[in-house]
């Protein structure tokens, strides 16, 4: 069997064969497995040799828009998924990835736009679905958004593992929270009884991770309250890890996100 630095120098050894006229594929597979080894920028450079030497092909300006895309090159990116348009207005992939980019770029609206064109193409497979569900919780439409999750997790639920379905769901909670708390240190009643509100309508088997967020917001939200009781204020050091709950007399500090992975002490 070929190791992968073998198999790439085997392509590479065809494309520059000018006697050998490579075919799509032979450009796809060389930049895909560049791309599994990380390297975006030699993938890109083999996808733009496809582009001198064949012919508009969907599939190549989408490999090539997709590695402007994760090196954040917007104008690029959008640029290559225009063209993957242009020769196949069908093509699945790429109006979900042209719809990553102008979510990306706060252009919420065109993104769902992206994302529901998908859906028409292909309403069999679960990512159009799952960009659109995640997508328009930044509209503050969760319900909309958990049943288009739900549909993500149905379509794949007869070919990923649980851990890659739950990750769905994961990835909804966190980012439903990172909304309802995007402004203050913590969330109020009105948006922990959303989140309850979440549980009681998402899948019961998937709710662990929601769980847990509500008990670590209700558990934040009483701390703060009996300190207050005290006069004491609170602020919480560090980002993402251990909390520590702080009596102060200069007041509250703001983090930059709300997301801490344990119950915070007293």
């Amino acid at each position: 069997m070929q190791t992968s630095t073998t198999a790439i120098n085997t392509h590479i050894r065809k494309m520059t064969n000018t006697t050998t006229k490579c075919s799509v594929n032979t450009y796809l597979n060389a930049g895909e497995l560049l791309i599994n080894e990380g390297k975006i920028k030699e993938a890109q450079q083999i996808y733009l040799k496809a582009t001198e030497t064949i012919i508009d092909s969907s599939e190549i300006y989408l490999k090539l828009g997709d590695c402007y895309r994760k090196s954040k090159e917007w104008d690029n990116s959008i640029t290559y998924f225009q063209k993957s348009l242009e020769v196949d207005p069908d093509n699945y992939w790429t109006w979900c990835k042209l719809g990553q980019v102008l979510y990306s770029n706060k252009k919420i609206d065109r993104a769902i736009e992206c994302y529901e064109k998908a859906i028409k193409i292909d309403d069999s497979k679960a990512f159009a679905y799952q960009l659109l569900g995640l997508t328009i919780i930044d509209l503050d439409q969760w319900k909309n958004s958990l049943k288009f999750i739900k549909k993500a997790d149905s379509l794949r639920s007869s070919k990923k593992s649980n851990h890659r379905k739950h990750s769905i769901y994961n990835e909804f909670y966190w980012r439903l929270l990172a909304r309802t708390s995007k402004s203050r240190f913590d969330l109020n009643i009105s948006e922990i009884k959303t989140l309850k509100e979440v549980r009681e309508n998402a899948s019961k088997d998937k709710n662990s991770l929601l769980d847990y967020l509500i008990h670590n917001a209700e558990t934040r939200f009483h701390n703060q309250a009996e300190l207050s009781n005290y006069k004491y204020k609170v602020i919480s050091l560090g980002n993402n890890c251990f909390p520590r709950t702080v009596c102060t007399r200069w007041g509250l500090k703001f983090p930059r996100v709300m997301g801490e992975y344990h119950t915070l002490l007293i």
